[in-house]
């Protein structure tokens, strides 16, 4: 009997310790991996807390730019893409995309903060919350710097990073399940950019027709656009994560652009300096290994033309 009672004490001590120790821990990991998860839309993922940042504020659009961005509204925007930074809807008529951030994937949430959980971990907590926070702050200044200094260079037609009273609309939105959203403009954040053509289809649709001539001056066109940031004091910090950045360039007609707008950074004029060759160089010879891999036989002349350009 007593022994019985004695198993009885052990069971509930272990329930408590579980209730106080390991279920908080559950909670708080479940909690990461729900709110890193970015399969599928809702307008809950792209929605936020943000209040108004005058850090965020770019140079108000014209009335003329107004009307023709507003016309574009009017249009019904249909799922494109998913990235790790934001969802990519493009308009009817195939000339626009407009990317929502992934709010739910980049801001903290704060009841995370709430649960107790054993101090070894609570700096780990510290340390993501943080991160989250400097990360899309990092990404709103690039939008930033990309609509202020580098808008014909990234096709940019517009960029929303405070809410507003701007709009009084709300956008028809159609996911990859067909089903359907009415976003209100003024309270989402989001960039409205031209579509490009990705590099990778450009520079394939040339060489199957053996238009040597044009696909030169389209690789020409690239290393001007490297060229033109460089120059500026801009970096891309996507050189060195991205596992596919090629995926960053695309067409615009026959300019090259970049397609992804979250990965700038200003540096200051004298590190702009002894910066531009170096990065000018890492970008360009992502480039050059994708043509190794898939057109070697554009490989000699890419090089010499790079040549012409750190010379």
């Amino acid at each position: 009997m007593a022994r019985g009672k004695k198993s009885n004490v052990k069971r509930l001590q272990l329930s408590i310790i579980f209730l106080l120790v390991f279920f908080p821990m559950c909670l708080f990991f479940l909690g990461i991996i729900f709110f890193t998860d970015t399969s599928g839309f809702s307008l809950s993922k792209v929605a936020s807390p943000l209040s108004y940042n005058e850090k965020w504020e770019v140079i108000p659009v014209t009335k003329e730019e107004k009307v023709v961005i507003d016309d574009v509204f009017s249009q019904t925007f249909t799922y494109l893409d998913s990235g790790t930074k934001s969802y990519s809807f493009v308009s009817e008529d195939g000339k626009y995309v407009i990317k929502l951030f992934k709010m739910k994937h980049l801001l903290a949430n704060k009841w995370i903060n709430h649960i107790p959980i054993p101090k070894i971990l609570d700096e780990y907590r510290f340390e993501k919350v943080a991160k989250r926070d400097l990360k899309l702050s990092d990404i709103f200044e690039s939008c930033k710097i990309a609509f202020q200094d580098l808008k014909k260079q990234t096709g940019l037609v517009y960029i929303h990073l405070n809410k507003s009273k701007e709009w009084k609309k709300k956008l028809h939105l159609v996911d990859k399940n067909q089903k359907e959203y009415f976003l209100d403009l003024d309270m989402a954040e989001f960039v409205l950019q031209k579509k490009a053509i990705p590099f990778e289809q450009k520079i394939s649709k040339l060489m199957r027709k053996n238009d040597l001539v044009k696909t030169r001056k389209a690789l020409k066109a690239i290393l001007d656009l490297l060229d033109d940031r460089c120059r500026k004091g801009i970096i891309c910090k996507e050189i060195s994560k991205s596992t596919n950045f090629i995926r960053n360039y695309g067409f615009i007609g026959d300019a090259a652009v970049y397609v992804d707008v979250a990965g700038f950074q200003r540096k200051d004029s004298e590190q702009a300096s002894s910066f531009n060759k170096n990065d000018f160089l890492k970008a360009s010879e992502k480039i050059t290994e994708w043509l190794q891999e898939y057109y070697p036989e554009l490989v000699a002349d890419f090089s010499k033309e790079i040549d012409t350009f750190i010379q």
